[in-house]
Formats: structure tokens, sequence, C-alpha cells
């Protein structure tokens, strides 16, 4: 075994802000490097508490990751939304 073959990747996701349209046709997703996924309000703290972790073995399958950027996050919990998303090969 090669030493690190175990290694996860971490997919560092940012914030999602949304879409907007470039050159009046494509659009295009906006993101931050804002990285945030936990809110402390007692400390007024801001930290990134949630992570997403691939193995080696599915990175060729990762597409895109983000952190959900929206007005009401904390109606819920005091966590925002992780999202990663995947398309499976077959070999």
């Amino acid at each position: 075994m090669v030493r690190g073959s175990l290694k996860l990747l971490d997919l560092r996701p940012v914030e999602s802000v949304g879409k907007i349209a470039v050159n009046n046709a494509n659009i295009k997703n906006l993101s931050r490097d804002i990285v945030w996924t936990y809110f402390y309000k007692k400390q007024d703290q801001f930290s990134r508490f949630d992570y997403i972790l691939a193995s080696q073995g599915i990175r060729n399958e990762y597409v895109t990751s983000f952190v959900k950027a929206h007005n009401d996050w904390g109606v819920a919990s005091d966590h925002r939304i992780v999202v990663a998303k995947f398309a499976a090969k077959d070999y």
C-alpha cells in the first residue's frame, strides 16, 4: 500500500450566492470564498464546522460542492446547508 493512499480530500465548499446572467445569455453561479457553516450567537462567532470529505476513489466523480446561502438560513438550525454533487461513472 502506498503511504497516504487513504488520505481524504477536503472538498472545501464555499458559499454559493445564486446565479447571474452573463453576456445576456449564459447563467453563471456566483460563489465567494466564505466557508463558515456554523454560527455561535452567544459569542458572535462564525466557524467552519461542517465538512465534505471524499476518498481518492470518488475524486473523478466529484462535480461541485457549496455552502447554501439564503436569508433565513438560521431559522431551523445554527448550521448552514452543505451540498456536494457527484456523477456516477461506469467503468
